[in-house]
């Protein structure tokens, strides 16, 4: 599971979440496809708590985030594609992308 989360809005805005969300998702499947490491990053908080599912398991901070995300990338030439299944959207005082396997 993967969450964004952009903290609290007023009510009135709900409406908007979805395209908000959608577009911050593709901002970092554009980034992911390309190898762009800045941009990736440009979206996670510089506390960031990520988890992934090879060791450690658990980075703390954007400095540890982002050197898992760069010996990833390195693995690869070329674009990466992506592929987001199940995308549901909780949208309200919090917003947040949740994609579910």
């Amino acid at each position: 599971m993967f969450a964004l989360a952009f903290g609290l809005m007023p009510k009135a805005d709900a409406a908007n979440d979805e395209a908000e969300i959608r577009k911050v998702w593709d901002r970092w499947a554009k980034a992911f496809r390309a190898h762009d490491i800045n941009g990736i990053m440009s979206l996670y908080a510089p506390k960031v708590i990520a988890y992934d599912i090879v060791p450690p398991l658990q980075y703390v901070g954007k400095d540890a985030y982002r050197r898992d995300y760069e010996e990833f990338l390195a693995q690869y030439e070329g674009p990466i594609e992506t592929e987001f299944r199940s995308v549901r959207h909780r949208c309200g005082k919090q917003r947040g992308l949740y994609p579910q396997s």
